[in-house]
């Protein structure tokens, strides 16, 4: 903003109030006129072209969603290639649709830098971690995304993680309509787990043993869900499970056809997978795994031939309405199968 005239002193140049003073457009002069004006450096942020370009920076997560989510789960912190200090401050008090709240969400910011010794050095935007308003990496407003992406190629093997990023990005950009969660039955607890489309009910043909029988316990069915709006605003993620059975009293459409179902009780058999509390099931996290415990009594009906439906819906509130998204269906058939003896 300001520079030394040395005829005349301090003069300013142009003056914003919103202007980031962690950008570095102050440069200083050693020996004018033989040395030319060049970017401060003490921080080794500034290399003296007069960008703020900033080499070899890690970037930091501050907020979860569908830029962090899907279709890739990003790391909560990864190198990105060359970018530079940013120009402005946010104006957090941005509130254009009047609910209260502001309308940016940052999502990453500017961090620290990894040494070739593999440790992390402090820099200019790591002394001040998450700085939102100054050290933006990433961040919309409603569906506008900025990102400080693009400044050098993504072919080095350090920019997996800001490619897969810049896809996030597009792809919410893409889906910035309101549109329905997704759902996807697991093999295990563990979000990384292969999907799960099939369980088996095994049986002892000759004494006409329900093998599941030799265990009190229900069957706990694993499952996770991915909110993937990209509309600001609270949301909420519900799940019912049903059963088919050919005297169901409701009636849902799973892929164009009407089935005929029973639901399964919700209240205190929907749990948390990575402490097995008992949660809300019209309270979900997106990104979060969970499994259902299915009495036995429904599983044996699987000889007649048994599918459970797992209903997934969003409700998203924004500018004081809520919006209840279309309800999407994940199935997992359940199998009787016999035992054979072994000679």
């Amino acid at each position: 903003n300001e520079y030394y005239n040395y005829e005349t002193g301090l003069e300013t140049t142009w003056y914003n109030t919103y202007t980031n003073l962690n950008y570095g457009t102050v440069y200083y002069n050693d020996g004018f006129p033989e040395q030319p004006w060049v970017g401060i450096s003490d921080n080794g942020e500034i290399p003296g072209n007069y960008d703020a370009a900033v080499h070899d920076l890690w970037v930091t997560q501050v907020n979860k969603g569908q830029i962090t989510e899907y279709p890739y789960k990003l790391a909560e912190r990864f190198p990105v290639t060359v970018t530079h200090g940013q120009y402005y401050q946010l104006d957090f008090t941005a509130d254009d649709d009047v609910d209260g709240q502001t309308d940016l969400v940052v999502w990453y910011c500017l961090g620290n830098r990894l040494s070739s010794s593999g440790t992390f050095q402090e820099t200019v935007y790591s002394m001040s971690p998450n700085d939102v308003m100054n050290n933006y990496y990433i961040y919309n407003k409603g569906n506008i995304t900025y990102t400080g992406m693009g400044h050098d190629g993504m072919a080095s093997a350090t920019a997996v993680d800001e490619a897969k990023l810049f896809i996030n990005t597009m792809v919410a950009a893409y889906s910035a309509g309101v549109k329905p969660p997704m759902i996807s039955i697991k093999e295990s607890g563990s979000v990384d787990s292969p999907d799960k489309t099939v369980l088996y009910r095994y049986y002892d043909n000759d004494f006409a043993l329900d093998t599941a029988d030799t265990t009190d316990s229900d069957e706990e069915i694993y499952f996770t869900l991915q909110d993937v709006n990209f509309v600001k605003g609270s949301r909420n993620l519900a799940v019912h499970v049903f059963y088919s059975a050919a005297d169901g009293t409701q009636i849902i459409e799973v892929n164009g056809e009407n089935k005929a179902v029973k639901e399964l009780p919700r209240d205190g058999t929907i749990h948390n997978a990575l402490d097995d509390t008992v949660v809300d099931p019209n309270n979900l996290q997106s990104g979060g795994i969970y499994y259902i415990k299915v009495p036995k009594s429904v599983l044996a009906d699987c000889a007649n031939g048994l599918q459970l439906y797992f209903e997934a819906q969003s409700f998203i509130t924004t500018n004081g309405k809520t919006i209840a998204t279309e309800k999407i269906y994940d199935t997992l058939d359940v199998l009787q199968t016999y035992l054979f003896d072994l000679n």
